[in-house]
């Protein structure tokens, strides 16, 4: 859909979009009613801020079932929850939320706090300062791989063979006969 609005956005006249201003930052925002995709009345914003009419990078586009609702008043509600809409999106691509295909309800609550302590993690637990997600992601990934690499040179000081590393690591070779 992105592609959609990215090519239709060129054919809208600067004089089209109406300046909106939602708690202190200022928008060009088109404002489009209609039928789209099955649904009989839709609301799609698109969007620019003031300062970044036709950035391509700057352009964000919000959908509402809800007709009744003032430009100001979707923008407003996509402003105040969009640190969720970012947190979901961050679970789907960087924690694989939406990989995993549990069917129970004790395996789906157990995935979920298990997602949610490393999003906590990632956030405030890696270091002093509380970090973006993906910055603290990047952090807890490598120390992840140092700790494997230091655990594996360890093992290799004691004596341990390669094949026992490879088995404990779940990498072992498979065995052709």
């Amino acid at each position: 859909m992105n592609h959609k609005i990215n090519g239709f956005v060129k054919t809208i006249n600067k004089e089209d979009f109406h300046l909106v201003t939602v708690n202190k930052h200022s928008y060009y925002v088109y404002r489009y009613e209609g039928k789209i995709n099955g649904f009989k009345n839709v609301v799609i914003l698109i969007s620019y801020p003031k300062e970044a009419l036709y950035n391509e990078k700057a352009l964000k586009s919000f959908i509402s079932t809800d007709i009744n609702l003032t430009t100001e008043e979707i923008l407003f509600q996509y402003r105040e929850r969009w640190t969720i809409e970012v947190f979901f999106g961050q679970n789907k691509m960087e924690l694989g939320f939406d990989n995993y295909q549990l069917r129970s309800e004790k395996a789906i609550k157990r995935f979920w706090i298990l997602t949610q302590l490393t999003y906590i993690y990632c956030t405030c637990g890696i270091s002093t300062d509380c970090s973006k997600f993906g910055e603290g992601l990047k952090i807890a990934r490598k120390q992840s791989q140092q700790e494997v690499i230091a655990w594996v040179y360890s093992q290799y000081k004691k004596g341990v063979s390669l094949n026992a590393i490879f088995d404990v690591l779940k990498l072992s070779h498979n065995k052709c006969a």
